[in-house]
């Protein structure tokens, strides 16, 4: 009988199977089966609102990123998850007020950081942006993406020196990435002064 019930660990496994080959409301329908008491039920309301974000049904993936945080107070990946989809809904308003809590309850945590950056340089706000992945680096400064942003943005700004500091710790973090090239290129371009 223990095997014709599948172990929510299994329905996790195979949600993320469907999620990543981005058949997401297969993957939603999966996290479903899962149920409030069950230790990995958090972790089902996340990866169903990461599905439903990439779905682009962002209303929804905040309504089950909300409904985790109240399930276990604020939770870090949650808040996050609201503010990349609030930014992409073009809520600045929104995705600045969960910023805000994040940063007071998880004041360390590089990613809260790196999407604030990436909603402020959407407003063009490219200073502030820097600025913000500047704190995520010095949080966690592995963070491959940070620096690419980082660089793009200082390509951007006319600063060529952090620019190429900041592609090159990409590539260097990151070398595996299909675009390593690419970046690296760039970075050889602004050495040359060609960019």
């Amino acid at each position: 009988i223990g095997d014709s019930i599948p172990s929510s660990r299994n329905i996790i496994k195979e949600g993320y199977n469907m999620h990543e080959e981005e058949k997401y409301q297969s993957a939603i329908d999966q996290y479903a089966k899962i149920f409030s008491g069950d230790s990995l039920y958090e972790l089902a309301l996340y990866e169903s609102a990461l599905s439903n974000s990439l779905a682009k049904k962002y209303n929804e993936s905040n309504a089950i990123a909300k409904k985790a945080i109240q399930e276990d107070g604020i939770y870090k990946v949650d808040l996050i998850l609201l503010i990349a989809n609030y930014d992409l809904m073009d809520k600045p308003d929104s995705a600045y007020y969960l910023y805000n809590e994040g940063q007071k309850n998880y004041p360390y945590t590089h990613r809260f950081y790196y999407e604030w950056a990436v909603a402020l340089a959407k407003q063009k706000k490219y200073e502030d942006a820097i600025n913000e992945l500047t704190k995520a680096i010095k949080f966690n400064p592995y963070h491959a993406n940070s620096h690419l942003q980082l660089g793009k943005l200082a390509c951007n700004a006319d600063r060529p020196s952090l620019a190429i500091l900041a592609l090159s710790m990409y590539c260097i973090i990151n070398n595996h990435a299909s675009n390593t090239i690419s970046v690296l290129s760039l970075a050889e371009k602004l050495a040359q002064n060609e960019f």
